[in-house]
């Protein structure tokens, strides 16, 4: 039985059948077969990928543990330096756009999309352990290896053996700015409790024994400013920032699963997006609209339903920005926990109808899988000269732990 989640995620957050090719005959067949040995290599190239960057993860905590221990910190805060393994992808597509909208009729009429499953009150539904129980197992089928670190000899240190722990983790500036100064951590005040008085916060250059690993294994980090995307509807009020060090996987990279795939996905899914839309309007639901990325805003949309009146500190942290394109909550939801489950049983599974209508999901899969395909293709020489590359810095990251 599973328990309760202790927090509420501030946005809720899947799988990869190869596209036919078109044809017939023994050459339809050659040509399928082609098609599907290029997915298969695509996906070892990202399974290869990401046990690389898994490698260097676990390589770099450690030689940030060794630095720790020159410096006399023997224990250490393992919630810092938990490594994590990746799950083996099986597809080049973990999360399609129309996922964010569709379920299957089934889960519809169970569960609907699960959003009063966040609510205090779903707490005491019948329904709301075996929603988490299956939630929990796909999502473990999907997300890589990671367990609850022992952290009972760093959690017995003091306060003040803490804060030095950190400074000399990630250096002076960078622990005074992500926790407010000695003063504040020693008066008993958490990270990322603390006020800093800044509203914009720019986040300091890493110092201490991360950026000792960083300077041994890549060279000087990197100030990077970049332009958020809210909301996936275009651009946020500002950017963000970060130190860089470790060269980026060129799969991974946002420009080219950004707004250029998003962009191409919503040219080819146009028409039948607004088929689905015409189809909502005659069910009564009126005023939706894909956003760019191609998701719909539908837990914002019920979230108003459930949290609406809710204190401040029970409501889910939705950026503001995705309330921009969601209809206005609707007069027939009820008043009652009960009325609104079962209106978003309803709410869900007029989406579902539309999509079976318009065979929605069936079409958004393999646009979007020939999508990923095409874009990876592109960089797949790039790809393995990086994988080269990093497999430099992980011979490197030995040669330091060897010395």
């Amino acid at each position: 039985m599973t328990a309760r989640p202790s927090t509420r995620p501030a946005a809720l957050v899947a799988v990869l059948t190869a596209a036919a090719l078109a044809g017939c005959g023994l050459f339809a067949a050659e040509e399928e077969g082609s098609s599907d040995e290029g997915v298969d290599r695509l996906v070892a190239m990202l399974n290869e990928s990401a046990r690389i960057e898994g490698e260097l993860t676990a390589a770099e905590t450690r030689l940030v543990r060794a630095c720790l221990e020159e410096r006399g910190f023997t224990v250490h805060d393992e919630w810092t330096l938990q490594p994590f393994v990746p799950a083996e992808l099986v597809s080049v597509v973990t999360y399609y756009p129309h996922e964010s909208f569709l379920v299957d009729a089934e889960t519809a009429e169970r569960f609907g999309l699960g959003a009063w499953a966040w609510t205090s009150e779903g707490e005491a539904d019948p329904d709301y352990l075996d929603y988490w129980d299956e939630r929990d197992a796909e999502q473990a089928s999907e997300s890589g290896e990671w367990h609850y670190p022992d952290n009972a000899a760093f959690d017995a240190l003091s306060r003040a053996e803490q804060y030095d722990w950190y400074a000399a983790y990630q250096g002076e500036e960078y622990t005074e700015a992500t926790m407010g100064g000695e003063d504040d951590w020693l008066a008993g005040a958490d990270a990322g409790s603390i006020d800093t008085g800044e509203e914009d916060w720019i986040e300091p250059r890493p110092g201490g024994c991360r950026l000792d690993m960083i300077e041994a294994l890549y060279g000087e980090p990197e100030y990077v400013e970049e332009q958020v995307t809210v909301g996936g509807s275009g651009p946020g009020p500002g950017g963000l920032t970060h130190w860089a060090y470790r060269p980026v996987n060129p799969a991974t990279s946002s420009d080219l699963l950004g707004a250029g795939l998003d962009a191409a996905y919503a040219e080819e899914m146009a028409g039948l997006q607004s088929q689905f839309l015409d189809c909502l309007a005659g069910l009564g639901h009126d005023g939706w609209s894909f956003l760019d990325n191609g998701r719909m805003s539908v837990w914002e949309y019920l979230s108003r339903i459930y949290f609406e009146d809710a204190p401040a500190d029970e409501q889910p942290l939705w950026d503001e920005h995705a309330f921009d394109e969601v209809p206005p909550a609707p007069n027939d939801a009820g008043d009652t926990f009960e009325e609104h489950k079962a209106y978003e049983l309803r709410f869900v599974g007029d989406f579902v109808a539309c999509g079976e209508e318009t065979d929605y999901a069936a079409t958004s899969t393999e646009v979007y899988e020939r999508l990923r395909v095409e874009a990876y293709t592109a960089v797949e020489t790039d790809v393995y000269a990086w994988q080269e590359e990093m497999a430099e810095s992980l011979s490197r990251a030995q040669e330091l732990l060897d010395a």
